[in-house]
This record gives structure tokens, C-alpha cells and sequence, in this order.
């Protein structure tokens, strides 16, 4: 009955006649292989044995015991499937198309040792026994357990012995590599995917698994469900192993603390009939499936019936009703059919004499009788193929085992094989066979009886689930919606849609909007002195890392995973890196300039070099946190308590986060270190109330966030509160360094916008200022723009406003009183005397004396004359104005002031006027549109002998300030079209005091 497919049982009928026909006529004696079969045959009473061989005997084993239904067990089992292969060999050795002119010879070996053990190590040398001394052995059918076959069926592969198994159920059978002989006609892979596949139709996420084993390996269905499971996000609240009817107070105990719904059983008939009945009918609380979803491989049929009833009562075997059971099923169609009739008629022949307990088609399904009559089946079929495939291929070189390299797992793949359990049988990539499944519900009738009430299956790849009859399952409220999978527990962590999170991303928002703004203002501006300033590089590396800190709190929402727990540190500890770095690199860099006693060489002035020491610092940052991330093992676990589940992050190996705890506290050091060096730095350009607030806020921001989230032990519990204070406080730490670094900028982007607008209206006459200018002139001798031609007064600088306030208003203002006295120069010129006031001015006498000139404005000025200083051998670059025969320079200046500590720099821009009135040198600045300084309130401060620096200029943008050149004073000369370039055009000239 070995064939392709065949449409008709007619056909079939036809067949098997033929067959029986040729019994009688067939010589197939011309050559001979042998199969063996390799099974527990010491169990059975009556056989002989030489060593593992069996040599007689089989006609008097105890077929009634065999045949006692009560009794369980694979080696009952394993009795009636060596049976069927020895039908498949009989029906093949009939058959002339199948192997010609070749008998089929089996021989039966052992599986115990000689010791009686029945172990890995003894299949391993019984297959080495067979390879080495039975060498007309070209294959294999048997043995029981895949835990065991796995050291059998690799020898069988050493030795290229094709190896075909019938009851194994260990998947790593299935590793192709390892074990190239080895398949089998029993379905392995696939029913644990078919289980969760339904489960996650029923949107389960929480089951209990209880097993009659030690579960430890792929072997066991419940081991390979929880592993299935996991990888599809089911939670596995309990997992109870080596099961037994002794242990029913420990299972219902475990099953109520996790208050588990959908069980899966894993165990043979009689154990799963001792742990579900004790657990549905003695148990308090009941586990039947009136109110809990069972999985089972196996129906729970007692090995005792009287024994049951007194265990569990009368009617038991109610209890069963709704039990799931998924089962291998493959589609019957008449060639199977007719197949498994026939075996199990053959069977039943052979009870019959001794028990009334006959067989039937589905019994020999459920125990797995027909997988032997497949194996042979498969085995000549494949060998059948390999001979047509070659002519040079002959029986003989098959029977001496020259053609075992070619028959491997792979050619008996694909046969079109149909047998008793598919038509056709295909092996799966893994070796064993390939089969959708079935679901159905036992229906609680009497006991043995296994019918089921189908109502799903899958495909034959395991992907889908097919509803049958449009029927669903019945569960035990007589309803068809899966009941809850356990209770209904909060879940708590900071979820994207809770308040907490909207917060958090608000303040996320704003934070990466105000670094932005930062970014693009350092950008546009960089060329302005309010950014300029500040040093527009530092600014930009601070600014990315407030951007990282705020990023950071992205990281709090969601359910808590180690990859959140080290992104957070990572980029808070990288902001960190840079903003310290940054702000450190810029302000000691000024410290230096202020503070040392020496000039400091160029490159230590330049951005280029202090850039090197914030990539220095970021980088070492970046390798402790990389060590961190790859020692500490992060970890998250969850803990149930009264219906809530809460997750904690723990960091197992915390000694890798104390060097990058060590590393930032020496940075915070140095920090202070910094500001306390610039407290002295004159404000124009200290950062030091910065500082000063950067270095309270950041020790004081690490000790709330530290208490509001550790909770001891290197762990600390994702609350969600916790994370949101977390969170906020991060937030004010990070945007209160910002707000006092970006807002100073953009005032003073602002006052100098409008300053520049002034200035405009100021130089051309408009405006109430413009013309209060204009007025001043005209009254003091000057002739006002329009005023008649040959005018050689213009307004066209800020040179014009201060000359003309030299004459008499700066002074006045200055506290000098005014004299006029002819010069000998010219007839028109006048002199200007200046007298103080009160006492001398507080500065001493310094003289200068301006440049005389013509009305003549095309002459070239005279070089400035220092008093006692005869340094100047060249005249800076000067812009010169006669003011109706007083001339007065004008000079567009930055001023450097020396102290006895070294340089201290005054970014000043604007026009610097000394004139000589009366025996005074009157210096008046005017503190304009043009100005540079951030501090507003003062242009630039001259040293007095050993005091401290007194203000010259005036405390507003639109104040003109008239004051002693007094003190030691150093000038840089710049020409007029440089006015936005700091680039020295002209000479050092000092104006000493008196």
C-alpha cells in the first residue's frame, strides 16, 4: 500500500489486491537489505537475546498485557509501532515496484544497556555496535526518547546511517547540521507556535504552565511554549515541573498566588488525568474548566477507573468539558484511510485471541502506532528514488552501504510519499513532519471518551488560525469571549498620554526652543559685540549641551527599559561634558589674561586651543560612560503587589559609575576653581554672578534629583512622580543657566539695534538729539549743515558732537571752568582755558596738546604732541576738525588699562577726543552707537595710581563725558573704516599722569 498519491479508494482496493496476488508470485529473494528496528525489547516477557540482539522469542510475548488498555506506557506503545513497521516491510517485500528483486530483513536490538540502564550513553554505543558489527544494517527505525536519541542519532550521522524516529519529541533533533541522518513521522515543531498563535487571538498575555518533567530542554512542550511565549510578549506567571498527583497542594497554591486563568498541561494520559482531576475536584479553590482555560497534549484518561471514582467521585469526568486539546491533524483523505485501516486490522488479528479491548483507527493516531509503517515506508520509498536516479547505482553497492552518503535527511524530504499519516508525508526544514493543527474541546463524557469539538485550526505552516464550521470556544460560563487572563492589574509608569508626560514634554519644548533661539542668535550675530564678546565658539558647544539635557527627559516616558535607564545617564552625562567644559575653557582663559603677572603667549589666547581642552573633557567623558554602559548591567524587573505592577532599575555592578561620578565631581571642583579666579574681572567681561549661580545650582540640583529617585542599592523604582520631579528638576537646572546666559545677549543686541538708530538720526541732523547738535554748534561759532555755503562744518561723524561739545558744554559738565585766550597762531584761533572747579580734578595735570590747523580741512594734520613722552615718532592714524579755529582730534579707540597684576582688557569702541584746553588735557569720550562694551553703564575706566578703577564715561549710550586724561593709559589707534575690525592701524602712545 505503498504509493503516490491515489484519488479513489477503488484504486486502493485494486492495489492492495494486486499486492496480495504477487505475494504468491513475486521473487524478491535475488538481494537482501536490513532495516533495524531498536526499541525496549527487554520489557517484553519471552524474548531471547544475544547481547542486544534479539534473536527469538517473539512468539511468546504477553500480547494480552500488551493489549490492557488500563495499562500505560511508551513501551507498550512502542510494541504495536514496531509492529506496523514490520507490516510496511511486509507489504514492501510484495511489492515488485518497490525495491526490486530486494528483500526488506529486520533485525531487533535493545535499548538497555547490559546493565539494565537506558540511557543516552547506551543508545550511543548500541548504534556504534550496529555500524561496526552488523554491517548489512543500511538503516534505522526506533528507540523512544529524543533526550536520549541525540547521542545515538549522531553516531548514526558519523557512521551516514539514515535514522528515522517515531516517537521523539526533542527538538534538538531538528538541528540539521548536527544531526544530518536524522527525521522522523512525528510532528515536533510547530504546536507550541500553534498554541500561542491562538492565545494571542484571545489577546492573552498571562499563563501558567505545569509539566510531568523536568522541562529543562526543548523536549518538553510546556519548555517550549514558555520560550515561545516570551519571544511573543506572554507573560509566564507560573511554571510548575515534574508534576504528580502528590503535589496537587503546592500546584493549586501556586496557581491562586498568581491568580492564573489559561493553564497548559504537559503530561502523558495518566499523569495529566492524577493533576487535573485532583485540581478540579479536591482542590479548594476548584481548578476545573468550568471557570479556568486548560491546554492539554494528552486527554486526562485514569489508569484506574475504580481507583478515580474514589479519588474524585462518581461523575469526574465532567470536569473535562471545555479542556482544550491541540493535536497534529492532517486531512484524511481515502489513501490514508484505507492505509490505516489496514494496519489496524492487521493489529487487531494479532489481540484479538486474547482481548475483546481492540483498536481503532483514532487510538492508533493517539498513540502513535502508525509512525513505524511511515518510517520503513519512507526509507524504501527514498531508497527506491536514489537507485532510478543513477543506472550506475546498484542494490549491491546499497546493501554494502557504498550509497550512504547519498541518503541523508534531504532525500526523503519530498518523496510524494503517501502514507498512513499524510499523503503526501513531507519533512519540514527541520526533519520532522510537516502538519497544521487542530483545537477542539473535550465534552466531559464519559471516560475514554476522546472525541473533540473542533473549532479552529491552522495551516499548514503554522501562521494563521481557520475557524471550523464558524464555531468558537465554549468557555466555562457557556459563553463564547475568552475570559480575563488574570486580574486586572495597574500597570504603573510614566505613560506618553498621562498629564506628567504632557508636562514634561512642554517643558521639553520650550527648553529645545530657547536653545535653538540660542544657537541661531550666536549664528546671525556672531559678528556682534554682545556675542563677540562672549566668545561666540563657547557659547555654541554650551548651547548643545543644554539642547542633550533637555533631550534627556524624553527618556522618562514608557514602560522602563535598560536602554532608557543608560540614554538618560549618557546624555545627561554628556551635557554635563559640555556645558561645564565650555563655560570652564572660556572664563579660565580669561582668568589667565587678567591675573597673570606675564603676557600670555598667542595660542593660549586663541579659541582654536581652549576648543582642544572641552574636546578633551567631552571625550574622556564619553570613554568613562561607555565602560559604564558596558559593565554596570542595567537591569529592569517588575514586582506585583495588591493588583499593581511596578518596575525597578537596578544597576548590578555599580563600581564602573563611580569613576564617571569621581570625573564630574573634579569637574564641578575645577568649576569653582574658575569663578572663584574671575570674582575680580571687571564686569564687562566676568562671567562671575554666572558662575557663582551655575556652581550653587548644580550641586544643589544632583542632591534633589539623587533623593527624589534613588532607592538605595544602586536601584531605583520607576514611580511615575518620581520621574516627573526627576524630570522638572533637570529642567530648571538646565534652562536657568540659559536664561542668564541668552537674555544679557539679546538686551544688548537690542540697545545696540537702537543705539545704531540713534547714532544715524544723531550724524544727519534729525531728531530732537540731531538738532539740539546743530543748535550747539551754530551757537558756539560753528555753522550748522545748511547754513549758508562755504560751511567747513559737517555732521557726518560722531567726531562732530564731541568737538563741539569740547568747547564749552563738556567742559562745564566736567566741573572746569572755561577762559578764552588768543593764540598766536592765528588771528581767529582762540584757546580754551580750563580750570577746575574745585581742586584739580582728582587726576593730576596731564598735558596735550592738539593739532593746529588751518580752516583749511584738505591739511594734513600736525603729529600729536605727548607731554614729556617722546615715544610717538609717528602720527596715528587721526581725523581732525577745525571748529572755527579750534581743532580738536578725534580718535575711534579700544583701551587697555596696565595694573600691577598684568593686562586687563576693555573692549571699547568709540571716539576718544583729547584736546588741549588751557594748561589741561581734557579727554572727553563719547559713549555712542558705536560702543562694544556689554556693560553699558561704563565705556572704560583709567587706573588711578594704586586705587581702584574710577569711571570716566558716562552710564548711558547717549551721554557725552568729559573727564582728565589722567592715569596710565594706552591707546590703540584704529582707522575710521575699521570701525568693526579689531586690527591695531596705528601706534601705542601713553599720556602720563601730570
Amino acid at each position: 500500500m505503498l504509493m503516490n498519491k491515489q484519488p479513489t479508494t477503488m484504486r486502493l482496493l485494486l492495489l492492495i489486491a494486486s499486492l496480495l496476488v504477487q505475494l504468491v508470485c513475486a521473487a524478491k529473494n535475488d538481494s537482501s537489505i536490513t532495516i533495524a528496528l531498536i526499541g525496549p525489547y527487554r520489557l517484553y516477557n519471552g524474548l531471547r537475546f544475544n547481547g542486544s540482539l534479539v534473536t527469538g522469542g517473539l512468539d511468546r510475548v504477553p500480547i494480552a498485557q500488551l493489549s490492557d488498555q488500563r495499562y500505560s506506557g511508551s513501551w507498550r506503545a512502542f510494541w504495536w509501532l514496531q509492529q506496523s513497521a514490520e507490516i510496511a516491510v511486509g507489504l514492501i517485500n510484495r511489492t515488485p515496484s518497490i525495491l526490486p528483486n530486494t528483500t526488506i530483513n529486520i533485525k531487533r536490538f535493545d535499548i538497555y544497556s547490559p546493565n539494565g540502564y537506558y540511557s543516552g550513553g547506551s543508545v550511543m554505543m548500541l548504534a556504534k555496535e550496529i555500524a561496526e558489527k552488523h554491517r548489512d544494517v543500511v538503516a534505522v527505525v526506533g528507540e523512544l526518547y529524543g533526550e536520549k536519541s541525540i547521542f545515538s542519532a549522531q553516531v548514526y550521522s558519523h557512521f551516514n546511517i539514515p535514522f528515522c524516529g517515531g516517537t521523539q519529541l526533542s527538538q534538538r533533533l531538528l538541528n540539521r547540521d548536527k544531526y544530518p541522518y536524522y527525521f522522523q513521522t512525528k510532528t515536533i515543531s510547530g504546536q507550541e507556535t500553534a498554541i500561542i498563535l491562538l492565545l494571542k487571538s484571545w489577546n492573552v498575555t498571562r499563563i501558567a504552565l505545569i509539566s510531568d518533567t523536568k522541562a529543562t530542554d526543548s523536549s518538553d512542550l510546556c519548555y517550549r511554549t514558555m520560550i515561545a511565549a516570551r519571544k511573543s510578549g506572554i507573560q509566564v506567571v507560573a511554571f510548575v515541573t515534574n508534576a504528580n498527583y502528590n503535589m496537587t497542594t503546592r500546584i493549586a497554591q501556586t496557581l491562586e498566588s498568581v491568580d492564573a486563568r489559561y493553564i497548559i498541561l504537559c503530561a502523558g494520559m495518566y499523569n495529566s488525568a492524577d493533576i487535573f482531576y485532583s485540581l478540579a475536584r479536591n482542590s479548594t479553590p476548584s481548578y476545573g474548566s468550568d471557570k479556568y482555560v486548560w491546554f492539554t497534549l494528552n486527554p486526562p484518561i485514569p489508569s484506574n477507573q475504580a481507583e478515580a471514582v474514589n479519588r474524585w467521585g462518581k461523575e469526574f469526568y465532567k470536569s473535562t468539558n471545555g479542556m482544550i486539546m491541540v493535536q497534529p491533524n492532517i486531512p484524511k483523505d481515502d489513501n490514508m484511510a484505507a492505509i490505516s485501516s489496514y494496519i489496524i486490522k492487521i493489529i487487531n488479528s494479532i489481540q484479538k485471541p486474547y482481548t475483546s479491548n481492540l483498536y481503532t483507527v483514532e487510538d492508533a493516531n493517539m498513540y502513535g502506532f502508525l509512525t513505524g509503517f511511515d518510517c520503513v515506508g519512507l526509507l524504501a520509498f527514498g531508497m527506491t528514488t536514489l537507485l532510478n536516479s543513477d543506472s550506475s547505482m546498484t542494490i549491491n553497492q546499497l546493501s554494502s552501504r557504498q550509497l550512504q552518503k547519498s541518503m541523508n535527511w534531504t532525500l526523503y524530504q519530498d518523496l510524494n510519499y503517501g502514507g498512513a499519516l499524510a499523503n503526501p508525508l513531507t519533512l519540514s526544514s527541520g526533519g520532522d513532519m510537516v502538519s497544521p493543527f487542530i483545537f477542539g474541546q473535550l465534552g466531559g463524557g464519559l471516560v475514554g471518551d476522546t472525541s473533540l469539538r473542533v473549532f479552529s485550526k491552522t495551516d499548514s505552516l503554522v501562521t494563521k488560525l481557520i475557524t471550523v464550521l464558524n464555531r468558537t470556544a465554549i468557555f466555562g460560563n457557556n459563553g463564547t469571549i475568552p475570559p480575563l487572563d488574570g486580574p486586572i492589574y495597574e500597570t504603573i509608569f510614566l505613560s506618553q498620554d498621562s498629564p506628567e508626560a504632557a508636562t514634561i514634554t512642554s517643558f521639553f519644548i520650550s527648553g529645545i526652543t530657547l536653545t535653538t533661539l540660542f544657537m541661531l542668535t550666536i549664528i546671525l550675530f556672531r559678528t556682534k559685540p554682545a556675542v563677540k564678546v562672549a566668545s561666540a565658539t563657547f557659547l555654541f558647544t554650551t548651547t548643545i549641551g543644554y539642547g542633550l539635557s533637555f533631550t534627556s527627559n524624553l527618556f522618562y516616558f514608557g514602560i522602563p527599559t535598560p536602554g532608557q535607564c543608560v540614554a538618560r545617564v549618557w546624555l545627561q552625562g554628556t551635557a554635563f561634558a559640555f556645558v561645564v567644559g565650555s563655560v570652564g575653557a572660556k572664563n579660565a582663559r580669561l582668568s589667565l589674561i587678567f591675573n597673570s603677572r606675564k603676557m600670555m603667549p598667542k595660542w593660549m589666547l586663541r579659541d582654536e586651543s581652549w576648543l582642544v581642552v572641552v574636546t578633551g573633557i567631552v571625550g574622556l567623558e564619553q570613554i568613562l560612560l561607555a565602560i559604564w554602559a558596558s559593565f554596570s548591567n542595567v537591569t529592569v524587573s517588575t514586582a506585583t503587589l495588591k493588583q499593581t505592577i511596578t518596575y525597578k532599575v537596578t544597576i548590578t555592578q555599580p563600581l564602573s559609575g563611580y569613576f564617571v561620578w569621581g570625573y564630574n565631581i573634579l569637574l564641578y571642583v575645577a568649576l569653582v576653581g574658575v569663578t572663584y579666579r574671575t570674582r575680580n574681572i571687571p564686569p564687562a567681561h566676568s562671567e562671575f554672578s554666572f558662575l557663582a549661580v551655575l556652581c550653587v545650582i548644580i550641586p544643589l540640583g544632583g542632591l534633589i534629583v539623587t533623593s527624589v529617585s534613588s532607592s538605595g542599592g544602586g536601584s531605583s523604582t520607576a514611580d511615575p512622580l518620581i520621574y516627573f520631579r526627576t524630570a522638572l528638576m533637570i529642567w530648571v537646572v538646565t534652562i536657568i543657566p540659559v536664561l542668564l546666559q541668552l537674555l544679557p545677549i539679546l538686551v544688548s543686541l537690542y540697545i545696540g539695534f537702537l543705539s545704531e538708530a540713534w547714532m544715524e538720526k544723531f550724524r544727519n541732523g534729525k531728531g530732537s538729539l540731531g538738532k539740539a547738535s546743530a543748535f550747539l554748534v551754530s551757537k558756539l561759532g560753528g555753522t550748522g549743515a545748511g547754513s549758508g555755503s562755504g560751511s567747513s562744518f559737517e555732521r557726518k561723524s560722531v567726531a562732530q558732537g564731541v568737538a563741539v561739545a569740547i568747547k564749552k558744554t563738556a567742559a562745564v559738565a566736567a566741573g572746569f571752568e572755561v577762559q578764552g585766550s588768543k593764540s598766536n597762531s592765528t588771528r581767529n584761533n582762540e584757546s580754551v582755558a580750563v580750570k577746575p572747579s574745585g581742586g584739580d580734578g582728582g587726576g593730576g595735570n596731564a598735558s596735550a596738546s592738539a593739532a593746529t590747523m588751518s580752516p583749511n580741512p584738505m591739511r594734513k594734520p600736525r603729529p600729536l604732541s605727548i607731554h614729556g613722552n617722546p615715544a610717538l615718532k609717528k602720527s596715528p592714524t587721526v581725523k581732525s576738525y577745525n571748529l572755527t579755529g579750534k581743532t580738536v582730534d578725534t580718535y575711534a579707540v579700544i583701551i587697555t588699562v596696565e595694573n600691577a597684576f598684568g593686562w586687563r582688557t576693555e573692549w571699547i569702541k568709540g571716539s576718544l577726543a583729547i584736546a588741549k584746553v588751557g594748561e589741561k588735557a581734557v579727554c572727553i569720550f563719547f559713549n555712542g552707537a558705536d560702543i562694544q562694551d556689554p556693560d553699558s553703564s561704563a565705556a572704560f575706566r583709567l587706573k588711578d595710581g594704586q586705587k581702584n578703577f574710577g569711571k570716566v564715561a558716562g552710564d548711558s549710550p547717549s551721554r557725552l563725558v568729559v573727564g582728565t586724561c589722567s592715569g596710565t593709559l594706552i591707546i590703540d589707534f584704529f582707522k575710521p573704516e575699521d570701525t568693526g575690525v579689531f586690527k591695531n592701524a596705528g601706534e601705542k602712545f601713553l599720556v602720563p599722569k601730570n
